[in-house]
């Protein structure tokens, strides 16, 4: 028998078990806000089949557990979160829940794709006339990747030269 599947959509606070079967669109490392040689947690944008996506942390204390075998685009059976209202944090998502994992949750690789990984959005609708200038920029922040790599981000500010 096949078990129920969940989809991001209907994530909310009104059930405690939810099942889904997401591939790990992107995953980075959060640093401690003190002391940038030390990991807080563990950030993932997940998305399911029907191309809804949400933000899942990963919590030092549960590295051991979860964070060796999570690589981005894979594939995962992943349940028992606990949903968490992320109002008042950066949003990376539209979805206003955020899935803590906890030592309850159950992280499966799938090794047959249920369906095809599409890991960008790209947008039609973008006006082919529209010009732009870099006005600013942040300083680079060095990042790791959940995979080790260390990388750069960096933000810029533009305007529309009109």
């Amino acid at each position: 028998m096949a078990h129920h599947i969940d989809f991001i959509e209907d994530i909310g606070t009104k059930k405690g078990h939810w099942r889904l079967q997401v591939y790990v669109i992107r995953a980075w490392k959060e640093m401690h806000k003190t002391n940038n040689n030390e990991v807080n947690n563990i950030e993932l944008i997940l998305q399911d089949i029907k191309g809804g996506r949400i933000q899942a942390s990963i919590g030092k204390s549960f590295f051991s557990r979860h964070g060796s075998s999570i690589e981005e685009f894979g594939l995962y059976q992943m349940n028992n979160f606990i949903v968490v209202d992320k109002r008042l944090m950066p949003r990376t998502t539209e979805k206003k829940w955020s899935l803590n994992f906890s030592n309850r949750t159950i992280v499966q690789r799938v090794h047959q794709p249920a369906f095809p990984l599409e890991p960008f959005r790209f947008r039609d609708n973008i006006q082919s006339d529209v010009i732009t200038e870099v006005v600013g920029k942040e300083e680079p922040r060095d990042i790791t990747t959940v995979t080790g790599q260390p990388t750069k981000r960096m933000a810029l500010k533009i305007q529309d030269l009109e």
